[in-house]
């Protein structure tokens, strides 16, 4: 009997391990105009919208189009989504600060230096170029965000081409209907065979 929960436990625990590594992210689906999906954050609050902005012929874009794009965005029912945000404290760095920097290494558990190994859900997530914060550092250059190697820096020229993707306050999705975490799917089938175990022994 022990041995049967004790393995129905280790099945359970390495089901639902695929998924802690981006628990933290939740799929709520694609929206019904675009088809790109919107990701929720539960440790930032915040819902990614799964989509690189780099404009046809141009790959990329500068600061200004960049935050002209995410403004003029209306998905998930709701307008007025922005470019992430970061307190804008670090120069040249391999850390968890700003929206993008705690995506990275703590949601996805990247390394830094790169590669970029895990993208979660966020499958549309480019490495050949950084993506802009809305951040300045002055006058001529903002913050930017490089996913192959996770770097953040200042050195972003407001003028020149980079990616762009785009994020809203809270929970948003296409149907209004917060979903049920995959990890807790993963585990309910453990948690269900425990409960027949347990009344197989009852009996």
């Amino acid at each position: 009997m022990k041995r049967l929960v004790f393995i129905a436990i280790l099945v359970t625990l390495v089901l639902g391990g695929f998924t802690l590594a981006d628990a933290s992210l939740i799929d709520n689906g694609p929206d019904p105009v675009t088809g790109y999906h919107l990701i929720y954050d539960t440790n930032l609050d915040i819902t990614w919208y799964n989509y690189t902005y780099a404009p046809v012929p141009s790959p990329s874009t500068s600061l200004s189009q960049a935050v002209a794009w995410a403004s003029s965005l209306t998905v998930g029912g709701v307008s007025a989504w922005t470019l992430p945000t970061t307190p804008g404290t670090m120069l040249f760095a391999y850390t968890s600060e700003g929206q993008m920097g705690e995506l990275y290494y703590t949601q996805l558990g990247n390394t830094a230096g790169g590669p970029l190994t895990n993208t979660g859900p966020l499958t549309k997530l480019l490495t050949t170029q950084p993506y802009w914060y809305d951040t300045l550092y002055d006058a001529n250059y903002a913050f930017n965000f490089y996913f192959a190697t996770g770097q953040q820096s200042k050195d972003g020229i407001v003028g020149s081409p980079d990616y762009a993707i785009a994020v809203h306050t809270g929970d948003i999705g296409p149907s209004g209907v917060i979903p049920i975490p995959g990890a807790i799917l993963l585990f309910a089938p453990g948690l269900a065979g425990l409960a027949a175990i347990r009344r197989r022994f009852k009996k």
